[in-house]
């Protein structure tokens, strides 16, 4: 089989899963759902995939939102590849990456807008949101995925265990970081060309153009 037309069936599967399932993210709407289905089609690359287990791939891609376009920054690369452990069932890799990307986030934006580094996330979130660097649903959404087992995780101490469904608990971080992901590098598209919320956690060159990290096809 050719990849075009593997490619194809990919397609017109997403497209299926899409208008059947229940639990898309919100966010996806505002999505041309062609569009975004081609574009998980695309992403979707092993050829060895049976259909059920592409079926679950798909319906956990649609089960978080992420930003089309985000800045191209040290942490992009490692964002997408927490969306894509996530899509690809592998839970413990995903929630262990949502929490240096998202401490990574925070300070960035910190250093992007010279407020010095005091203090742990929480205290970082309280300063951002006071100078209007961060909106409340950024900052609330960055704690929560600070205070879900962070130190547990990070230091791989044995209270991971305790934890029962992973998948849940990726989900939520991810959604949580979609949510900071959104404020951070958020623009509106106005004629095809992207208005920047914050242009200052964007790299641009001379002309204006900036550099981003395109994570699914949009209008």
């Amino acid at each position: 089989m050719q990849r075009d037309d593997l490619t194809l069936i990919k397609y017109q599967i997403a497209c299926e899963v899409f208008s059947e399932y229940d639990d898309v993210d919100e966010r996806y709407r505002r999505y041309d759902p062609g569009n975004l289905t081609l574009t998980i089609a695309h992403q979707i690359l092993k050829e060895s995939l049976s259909e059920n287990e592409l079926r679950e791939q798909v319906k956990r891609a649609l089960e978080v939102d992420h930003n089309p376009v985000i800045g191209a920054q040290h942490f992009s690369e490692a964002s997408y590849e927490c969306i894509q452990a996530f899509r690809n069932g592998l839970f413990i890799a995903c929630v262990t990456l949502t929490h240096p990307i998202n401490e990574g986030i925070i300070k960035f934006v910190a250093e992007r807008n010279h407020v010095k580094r005091t203090g742990k996330i929480p205290d970082m979130l309280n300063e951002l949101v006071s100078r209007n660097l961060v909106t409340d649903a950024c900052a609330q959404a960055s704690e929560a995925i600070w205070k879900s087992r962070r130190n547990d995780i990070h230091h791989m101490n044995p209270g991971i265990a305790k934890i029962e469904d992973w998948h849940q608990l990726a989900k939520q971080n991810l959604r949580h970081l979609a949510t900071v992901e959104y404020c951070v590098f958020g623009y509106d598209i106005k004629q095809g060309i992207l208005h920047l919320h914050y242009p200052q956690h964007w790299d641009s060159d001379k002309e204006g153009l900036v550099t981003a990290w395109a994570r699914c096809a949009i209008h």
